[in-house]
Parts: C-alpha cells; structure tokens; sequence
C-alpha cells in the first residue's frame, strides 16, 4: 500500500505583475553567482541596486564601478532592508538567507529568497524582452526547469521582429486615441492593428511608417462599416 502522504497544502498563488523599479530601494544580500544573475536582471531592468557582501563577482564589481549599483563591502547588518521595496536574500549561507528574510518581512518589504520558494512573496519568473514585449513564466516555484523550458518555447515564436511590431501598435494606439472620438471605431482601428498583418508586413522587410499604417487602417475601418451599413440598409428594405 502506498504510504499516506496527507493531504497536500493548497498552492500559493502570486499576483502577476511588473514593477518600475527606476529609482526605488532594491538591495541585494549576497555577491556570488546567485547574486550577479539577479543583479544583472535588476540592472537591464533599470534598477540601481544595493548589493551588500563582503566579496561580489567581477561582473557585480564590474556594474558597481560604472555606477550601475552601489556594494558596500561587508557582511549583511541588521537594519538593511530598511526603506527598501524589494529584498534579495542570495547568499550561499542558510542562516544569513534567513535573518535578511526576518527582517524584510519586518519592514514590510517584497522578498526574495535564492532557491527558496516557500520563503518568498516576490518570485522572479523565466521571461524574456522583444523590445517592450516582455514574456514571463512561472510555476510558482514548483519547477523552475519547467518554467525555462516553456520560456525557450515561446522565444522560438516570439522572434526579434516582434520588438518592431509592438513598437508600432503603440504608436497606432496613442494615434486612434488622439485622433478618433468615436469608441466604436477607435476600438475596430486597434483590433485590425493587431489582426498580424502587420506583423506579416515586417517579417517580409517592409519599413512601416506609423502615420500611413494609421491611416490605412482608419481607410479600412470606414469602409468595412460603410459595407456593414449597406448590407443592413439592404435587408431593412426586403
């Protein structure tokens, strides 16, 4: 007989979300491998961490002096993670991991732990960039190997044309939004920018100016209601 394992806890959900973390407190316990793989991620995102540790990598070294983050040599003090918004407890030492947690739960900070999920409230996920398309993946800790793997899935779909092809619908947006008072047509101008022909355009090598891509699309939309709007007057009059 199988042994009776319990009944299993109910999994955590985390909320989904991306922060600007453009000058706002993010400190970083920890200069190892760990650390330099979170530091880079902070630092591409537009963060200025803090790193505290009594060594760091060449690369954090590196960061720190071209002013990408500030290291204070020395070991985690009580009082760190004070005014900070988001904490990373990455070191290679389980009891220097916890007493960071302990405080940045006292202080009310997001917390990440290295390699322990049921410590965190903050989970970094697998993602990727296509300019401003960014694409993340978790499981909420359960299998990070499986998170990467999906990741690298939907990086083979999601090829660097799509960074142009994003750019573009926010710029047809903020057009329709400016320029079109009419909900309806504004809504139908944005879904037809997004319908992939677009996309199909760029991936062929077309160079797509966002005011003649906006103006055809606005051409398209009024003729697709003016067709719409016959084929109603037609059946009014049967």
């Amino acid at each position: 007989m199988a042994e009776d394992m319990g009944e299993a806890p109910m999994p955590r959900l985390f909320y989904p979300i991306f922060l600007d973390l453009s000058d706002r407190p993010v400190l970083v316990v920890g200069g190892g491998a760990v650390a330099e793989r979170k530091v880079c991620t902070l630092v591409l995102h537009g963060a200025r961490p803090q790193v505290v540790a009594p060594a760091v990598t060449a690369r954090i070294e590196e960061l720190a002096g071209a002013g990408d983050l500030s290291w204070e040599a020395r070991a985690y003090a009580r009082g760190d993670c004070a005014g900070a918004l988001l904490v990373f407890a990455a070191t290679d030492d389980r009891d220097v991991n916890r007493l960071v947690a302990d405080e940045a739960r006292s202080c009310g900070c997001l917390l990440n732990v290295a390699d322990d999920p049921d410590a965190c409230d903050a989970l970094v996920p697998s993602s990727f960039t296509r300019g401003t398309l960014q694409v993340a993946v978790s499981t909420g800790g359960a299998s990070p190997t499986l998170a990467r793997r999906i990741r690298e899935e939907q990086q083979r779909s999601y090829g660097p044309e799509y960074g142009e092809y994003v750019t573009l619908l926010g710029a047809v947006r903020r057009l329709a939004c400016a320029r079109i008072d009419e909900v309806g047509t504004r809504r139908d101008v944005i879904a037809r920018s997004c319908d992939g022909s677009l996309l199909e355009r760029i991936r062929a090598g077309e160079v797509l100016d966002c005011e003649r891509v906006f103006s055809e699309l606005v051409s398209d939309v009024r003729a697709m209601q003016e067709r719409d709007n016959r084929n109603e007057s037609g059946k009014d009059e049967r």
